[in-house]
């Protein structure tokens, strides 16, 4: 087990970081929070370049003395120096989200912590990056959140397929999926801009249940209540009838690791078409007999 030292002074949440992923990064203790919000654009965008570049160079200009040896090793440190970028980044994010965050006691699984850093270490993109730095702040403030099936669909997810799920997320229901009322999937979709080709590529990558006959409903007594979130809107609804009745709604449904990753992309505007489905959702629980606020 690596010694972590000299973290007096350090917060409880960053302290917990500094645990979790110091061995991977090859840091101890303080030295991880010298990476903030400048460094990662310097190190990203002039540092990171200046020293490729003498890499490259170096490779370049020993290649025949050295052989094809030392160009494979070259080639290998260069590797290396951008995993360690992609990690520092990642680090640094994420030691933002977690500032001033309660953490639990629990320490995060180190196969878990593993098959993340093998994950982060690849990924340039700074949007990936940003939410890796989400997962790896979920998993610090409460471990077993992330899965390792969502951490593998992160790995091989493309900047416009995350584009395209967020646009289905700004019409979710909590973490459950996205509602289509009593309209055929493709029609529904259509309306606000969301693309079924699309909805079936996330679909087949494990983000949407297959199945396009689910719902959420609610059976509720007479003057009872029942909250939903829908669109980033919590809506109360009231059973205003003189007996018990339910409501129900059909849904495109999220699968466990499509729930995971709903979760974390909820800094989403609200729009016109999303005001448009919200009157939608709010029409059809009051056409089955319940108030809507």
């Amino acid at each position: 087990m690596t010694d972590i030292n000299n973290l007096t002074g350090l917060e409880k949440p960053l302290t917990k970081l500094v645990e979790t992923i110091s061995e991977g990064l090859g840091v101890i203790g303080n030295d991880i929070f010298k990476f903030d919000a400048k460094k990662i654009k310097r190190i990203g965008k002039a540092e990171s370049e200046v020293e490729k570049l003498k890499i490259v160079q170096r490779a370049e200009g020993d290649a025949r003395a050295l052989g094809i040896m030392e160009r494979a090793g070259n080639r290998f440190a260069l590797e290396q120096y951008n995993k360690q970028v992609n990690l520092e980044n990642i680090a640094a994010k994420t030691k933002q989200i977690l500032e001033g965050e309660m953490v639990s006691d629990t320490s995060v699984n180190k196969d878990w912590t593993a098959r993340f850093l093998g994950v982060a270490q690849d990924v340039s993109r700074e949007d990936i990056q940003d939410v890796l730095a989400k997962i790896l702040a979920g998993e610090v403030i409460r471990p077993s959140t992330f899965s390792l099936r969502t951490l593998e669909m992160i790995k091989n997810i493309s900047s416009d397929e995350l584009k395209a799920f967020a646009s289905y997320v700004e019409f979710s229901v909590d973490d459950f999926g996205v509602l289509t009322l009593d309209s055929p999937t493709r029609s529904y979709l259509s309306k606000y801009n969301l693309m079924f080709d699309e909805y079936v590529q996330l679909t087949d990558m494990g983000l949407f249940n297959p199945s396009t006959s689910m719902n959420i409903s609610s059976k509720l007594k007479k003057d009872e209540t029942a909250v939903i979130n829908v669109a980033g809107t919590k809506l109360t609804i009231t059973n205003n009838s003189d007996k018990e009745n339910k409501f129900k709604l059909n849904m495109i449904k999220y699968t466990d690791v499509g729930a995971q990753l709903a979760g974390i992309l909820t800094d989403l505007p609200m729009n016109e078409k999303r005001e448009t489905y919200l009157e939608d959702v709010k029409n059809a629980i009051i056409s089955q007999g319940f108030g809507v606020s």
